[in-house]
Parts: C-alpha cells; structure tokens; sequence
C-alpha cells in the first residue's frame, strides 16, 4: 500500500474549483429569488424608466458588482462556509416582505429583496466573506427608489428659504402656503423644485465617494453627512437664484428649458467643489499584498454536501413567502353604496343637487370606480365624493404618491393648509382638513378626506396598510376606498 503524494499545484486546483463552485450555486439561487420577487423587481425597474429621481438605479448593481471583480483577489482567499443562522434573517426578510406585499408597499417589498441576496450569499458563502463583500452588497440598497416621503418636507424648506431670501434682499413678497408672488410675477415651489433629484443622486455619489477614499468609518459617515446637507442647501441657493434671474431679467430668463440646465449646471459645480474639497482629506487605500492574493484561494471548510443542505434550506425559506402571499390575495368586493350608507350624512331637508364645484375633482391613480353626489341644505352645499378601489395592485391602490387633491402647476386651484380634524361625519374618526385656494382668486374649497378599509374609517396611511394586510388575512381581499367632503367657501359657485 502506497500514499499518494498531492502536490501543491493540484490542492490549489482543487480548492479554486470548490470555491467556483460554491460562487455558482449562490449566482443559481440569487436567481430562482429574483424570479420568485420578480413582481417587486418589475416595479422597482418601472420607477427606474420612468422618475428621473431614480434613473441612477440602472447604475447601481453594475457599480457593486464591478467593486466585487475589482475585489476578485481578496475574496478569493477568504475561508469559506456556510453561515446557518443566516435563515434567521432571511426567515424575517421574507415574513416582512410578505407583509408590505398584501399592503402593497413597494419601497418595504424592494428592500426586502435586496435584503434577502444578502441574506441569501451570508447564508451560502458565510460571514468572513460576506465581512470583506459588505459595501459592494450594501450599496444594492441605494437601487430602491425610496425617500419620496421627504418630497413635501424638501418643498416646505425651499419655499421657506426663498421667501426669507427674497425679503433679505429687499423684494416684498406675498405668500400663501408654498406660493408666493413677488412684484415682478407669481412663483410656485412644486415637487420639482424640492431637491429631490439632487439628494438622492448626491447621496449615490457621496456614498461610492467615500467609500473609495476614505477608510475610517467616521470620515465616510462625515463626508456623506455633509454632501446631504450640501445638496439641501445648494437646492435652496438654486431656487433663489432662478426667482432673481426671472425677476432681474423681467421674466425673461430662467422660465423655460434654462430653467433646468442652470439648475443641474449649477449642481454639478457644487458637487464638483464637494469632491474636491473632499479629496484634502482622502486616505491611500490599503496595501493589498498583490502577491498572496494571487497565490492563496478560500479553503473551503465543509463538504459540498453541508453546502447542498445550506441550499435547501435556504430555498424553501425564500419560496415560502411568495407562496403564502399569493393565497391570501383574494378579492371580495364591496360595492361603494355600502360605505356611503356608513356615512352619517342623513338630515330631512338635505336635497340632491349638480356639483358645487365643476372645475376641481381629486386625482387617483389607475381605474377606481367614482361614486358622487351633492346635497344642499339652505344655503350649504356639500358633495361627497367616493373614489373604490375593489381590488388594489401596484398603480390601482389607495395609498400613492400620484393620489392628491390638486396635482403641481396644471390645476386652477392651489393647496393652501391642511390639518386634522375631528368630525361626527362617520364613526367619529378624525379627517383631514385641507383648503384649497383658487389661483388668481378668492374662492376656495373646504375638503374632509378619511380612508375607509375593512368597514373602519382612519386618515392614518400607516393604520390604513395595517387593516388592508387583517382584511387580506380574513380572507376578504384588499378593496379599500377614500371618502371625500367637500364645499365651497368664500365666494361660492352655483351649484
């Protein structure tokens, strides 16, 4: 009996095949949960066509896996094995990715995606290797069109901003809300003018910036801290220079397609100086010992059948949930009649009449089915408008960012305030009170708005989610609907 000698060249072979292979069985899984989510996938690739606030997600998983081949060395000679509490998170990802899908979240959906690859390469690649692969993995994370919520806060500190500039600089201003007119002519900050689309690009480069120059986690977090705050206040500095353009030029300037070229012209200046400025303070990178990283390769530490287990296990984890919510998404309708019965609107001499405001009307998105009437009562009129949605699915739902009340520069009318309230309308349930304000006049519309989920009424967007995902789990489907009251005040219309 004879021992064979194993000679050095073929356990390196040995172990860069065991280390390929291991790459390739989480590439195959990564790939049956990409078309498992695909749903959640699509709308995130939607939003990238179609928002210019979010075009630079195309860019992101090129980016992240360009920084993984430029890190091919180094990986490559990390040990690894499977990371078995790994299904923990992956377990809690799904269950919460289930759940922001029968509320129809898509920002929570997306996440969890993302969420998951990572939770899914720990789980097969372990968590030495997954430590060194930490920032190409997370920046996947910067691909999920998220922050619209900061939309109206951006468009109130513009707003704010350019009114305080404007008075500084010795032009009177009349504001009402986020207008205002100033002598030479009238201004709207619109979701446009928010900063948005400079944020989020800001934070992407700022991010991939200060990964790539910095090393010590506080300078990274310091210099991504300040480009946020750089691109907020820059934004301000835009919108005001824009409004004393127009006004210096006599309205001539800074109206029509300069509008936006000035605007990103003056941007990218800022982030240029930004960048610059932030390379004072820029760390070498670390010296990689070029000739280890090309002779050394992962041991692997476990058996290719401990890794086909982590697989199997980390399959029917990631299944699981897509499964369960495709059961539970049933439709039970219920016709928009029985919720205006709920409504406490029931006086004697209450009379039907035509609408007491003919040129305004919600907007929401998709093909909800509109119930309205009016009544009048002496000299009030008041409408109720019903907007039904019988069965929600991305773009038909009740919870959107395109669903408002006057949509930015098209309308007549203008948001003017908006408050809670509290009201005997329908089950005691507070509304939100907005007043509309027409443009270039006095009228104005008084407007109570609730949703109504699962027989409840609530203006809690957050409370509204929560009914829709109990309603999916009775197994009554996910209708929801918004109820609407409104009349004209000031100088009303006819009805």
């Amino acid at each position: 009996m004879t021992m064979t000698e194993i000679s050095p060249e073929a356990l390196k072979t040995s172990s860069s095949n065991d280390y390929l292979f291991t790459v390739m069985l989480a590439c195959a899984v990564i790939a049956t949960l990409l078309f498992a989510y695909w749903p959640s996938l699509s709308t995130m690739i939607h939003l990238w066509n179609t928002s210019d606030t979010y075009a630079h997600g195309w860019l992101i998983p090129p980016i992240s896996l360009y920084l993984l081949y430029q890190m091919r060395h180094t990986l490559a000679a990390v040990e690894i094995r499977p990371a078995w509490w790994a299904l923990l998170p992956i377990v809690g990802c799904g269950a919460l990715w289930m759940l922001a899908f029968l509320a129809d979240v898509q920002v929570i959906q997306q996440l969890m995606v993302v969420a998951l690859v990572l939770g899914v390469t720990l789980l097969i690649v372990g968590w030495e290797w997954f430590k060194q692969a930490a920032f190409p993995l997370g920046f996947l994370f910067l691909a999920v069109p998220m922050g619209d919520g900061l939309t109206p806060h951006l468009v109130d500190m513009t707003a704010d901003f350019v009114v305080y500039a404007l008075r500084a600089t010795g032009i009177p201003v009349y504001r009402e809300g986020t207008f205002f007119v100033i002598p030479s002519g009238s201004w709207s900050v619109v979701s446009g003018c928010s900063g948005m689309r400079y944020l989020m690009a800001t934070i992407t480069v700022g991010v991939l910036f200060a990964y790539l120059n910095y090393r010590s986690i506080w300078r990274r977090v310091t210099f991504v801290g300040v480009a946020i705050v750089v691109a907020i206040i820059a934004n301000w500095l835009r919108a005001y220079m824009i409004v004393m353009i127009a006004h210096l030029s006599g309205m001539k300037l800074a109206l029509g397609v300069d509008h936006y070229i000035y605007g990103w012209v003056f941007f990218g200046i800022v982030i240029f100086l930004l960048m610059t400025i932030g390379m004072i303070w820029s760390e070498a990178p670390a010296i990689e010992e070029t000739a280890n990283s090309h002779t050394k390769h992962s041991r692997v530490a476990v058996s290719r059948t401990s890794w086909l287990g982590a697989i199997l296990a980390g399959l029917v984890a990631i299944h699981l949930w897509p499964l369960l919510a495709a059961k539970a998404s049933t439709t039970v309708p219920h016709p928009p009649l029985e919720i205006a019965s709920d409504v406490k609107l029931v006086e004697a001499n209450w009379i039907p009449v035509g609408r007491p405001v003919r040129d305004w009307q919600p907007h929401f998105v998709g093909t909800p089915t509109v119930y309205e009437r009016a009544f009048k009562a002496d000299e009030h009129t008041v409408a109720m408008y019903i907007v039904w949605y019988a069965e929600q699915s991305q773009g038909e739902e009740l919870i959107h960012a395109a669903n408002e009340l006057v949509r930015d520069k098209y309308e007549p009318w203008r948001f003017l305030s908006a408050s809670s309230q509290s009201t005997s309308m329908h089950a005691n349930s507070p509304v939100l009170e907005t007043i509309l304000k027409q443009r270039g006049g006095e009228r104005q519309i008084l407007v109570w708005q609730s949703n109504w989920v699962g027989g409840r009424f609530t203006m809690s967007n957050l409370t509204t989610k929560l009914l829709d995902i109990a309603s999916r789990f009775r197994g009554q489907g996910n209708p929801a609907a918004a109820v609407i009251f409104y009349t004209p005040i000031g100088q009303d219309e006819a009805p």
